[in-house]
């Protein structure tokens, strides 16, 4: 039996800034990869450990997800952008946004840029670390524009998390 995960999803808000000043704002729906799939349906029904904490990262070439990715390999595939000021990782800050919808609106994650770069996707991970191939890897999403970015800008990245019944 296959498992519709098309049905689980992390919508993507991103509000680019530069300089100051809101240049664009933009939604992506992601691809939960079969690493996160697991952690779910091992969760609900064999009583899985889930992640205390969770994570946003982006990353800088023209990746594309597939299901296979995972923690480990998000880096070797996608290559993290580690060109923001932030130490680590913003924290995903999850509040109940309804039934079935999570999201961190009330804590939005914000990457501070220092250094020109090319942002093509973020993701969602356990790992507080930036550039590690640890932890669990929920979400995966290529944006629909890429972002210029350099030391003048600042992303701000909003997830949720949406289970929708058939």
């Amino acid at each position: 039996m296959d498992m519709d995960i098309e049905r689980i999803a992390v919508v993507y808000r991103l509000r680019h800034f530069k300089g100051g000043e809101l240049v664009q704002v933009e939604t992506a729906t992601n691809l939960v990869p079969a690493e996160g799939v697991s952690l779910i349906s091992d969760a609900l029904f064999f009583g899985a450990a889930i992640p205390a904490q969770w994570y946003l990262g982006l990353y800088k070439t023209n990746y594309t997800p597939t299901p296979t990715v995972s923690a480990a390999t998000i880096n070797a595939l996608a290559v993290e952008s580690l060109a923001y000021s932030q130490g680590t990782r913003p924290a995903f800050v999850p509040q109940n946004a309804g039934v079935g919808v999570v999201n961190n609106a009330a804590s939005v994650a914000q990457f501070n840029f220092s250094a020109t770069e090319t942002i093509y996707g973020g993701f969602l991970s356990s790992s507080p670390t930036k550039g590690a191939p640890a932890g669990v890897l929920l979400s995966v999403v290529k944006f629909p524009t890429v972002k210029n970015v350099d030391a003048t800008s600042r992303l701000e990245v909003t997830g949720g998390l949406t289970l929708v019944s058939a």
